[in-house]
């Protein structure tokens, strides 16, 4: 039935950013138990349908609305009301592109902080300086992700005296990586931060 790919999609959304369950998203492929039956006895099945054949750019537009909203629950119109107005808008140009741009800013601008320098990942206090540079919203959260995938253990919180808020951002962020490395290709990312962060991309 048209439109059942999307609405499992969504259903393991919201499975995988409650955490009351256990469920990732990439362990399953995005599968979920609902079926077909349970599709036809959604209020929004025709929206779901409408808009599969956009499936890839929705994939994106939900992880961003599920980011924006702290990892709460989006009822579906709400979902797909907002997501029809995005894709109109945005129809011939891939998400990947937004997110492409984004990192080379923040890259740009780290390069501009630090120059090519260790400091990075220098600690300052509970965190590292990168970790603070998102926390001061001077980098965004796919750049702070695709750094720490990058470069092993830039993000430790073993010796954190923060017992508060530093497993929340461990947690959350266990959550948001398998997306961010699923949008953003690793070898382009590493190419990216040795041009622009370190200078060394022809070397």
């Amino acid at each position: 039935m048209r439109g059942f790919d999307l609405y499992q999609t969504h259903n393991a959304f919201n499975l995988h950013f409650n955490n009351k369950n256990n469920y990732r998203f990439f362990d399953y492929n995005g599968k979920t138990r609902v079926t077909e039956e349970s599709l036809k006895k959604s209020p929004f099945r025709w929206q779901y349908a409408g808009l599969e054949p956009k499936i890839n750019h929705l994939l994106w537009f939900m992880y961003s609305i599920y980011k924006e909203s702290d990892w709460s629950y989006i009822p579906p119109k709400s979902l797909f009301f907002k997501g029809r107005t995005w894709l109109q808008k945005n129809q011939y140009q891939h998400p990947v592109d937004y997110m492409n741009e984004a990192v080379r800013e923040d890259l740009q601008w780290l390069r501009s902080e630090h120059a090519g320098s260790t400091s990075l990942f220098d600690r300052q206090g509970l965190y590292p300086a990168v970790y603070q540079h998102y926390t001061q919203h001077h980098i965004t959260l796919e750049t702070l992700l695709l750094i720490e995938t990058h470069i092993k253990c830039v993000l430790v919180n073993e010796n954190s005296e923060d017992i508060v808020s530093w497993p929340m951002v461990i947690n959350q962020m266990k959550l948001i990586q398998p997306f961010v490395e699923h949008m953003f290709d690793r070898y382009e990312f590493e190419h990216m931060f040795a041009k622009v962060y370190l200078s060394a991309a022809d070397k």
